[in-house]
């Protein structure tokens, strides 16, 4: 579950923590997060929370906070660059190709006529993002 697009899922959680912990004490005492008064101090409680999270925190990756998944980039980087000289060896192989009968010389041209793919770029070596 994401945060949301304001404080509300926060102050659902703050009340039912708060409910729970007062419950512990003595199970009457809960009833009081029912209350307006404290649902609205609880609600802005929450909403602090939401704009420290929302407004002051990054989400930041690299191989040192998730190697599992850089090692996964790194295997489809090889695998995008084995993937890109296959198909600079097939437009080679094309080019090559001494078409000769009616088929033939029409499946080269539609072939050779495709859109050919930039170069590969560089993958990221970190992500950064913001929760929200």
């Amino acid at each position: 579950m994401g945060l949301g697009p304001n404080h509300d899922i926060a102050t659902t959680e703050f009340i039912n923590a708060m409910r729970a912990r007062l419950e512990r004490e003595d199970e009457n005492l809960g009833k009081n997060m029912d209350d307006p008064a404290v649902r609205k101090n609880m609600g802005a409680l929450a909403e602090a929370v939401y704009r420290i999270v929302t407004a002051h925190t990054d989400a930041v990756s690299s191989p040192i906070e998730d190697p599992e998944f850089w090692e996964w980039m790194d295997q489809t980087n090889r695998w995008l660059q084995t993937l890109a000289q296959w198909q600079k060896g097939v437009a080679q192989a094309l080019d090559r190709w001494a078409a000769a009968t009616p088929a033939d010389l029409q499946l080269k041209a539609d072939l050779a006529a495709l859109t050919q793919p930039e170069e590969l770029p560089e993958p990221p070596t970190t992500l950064k993002g913001r929760l929200s």
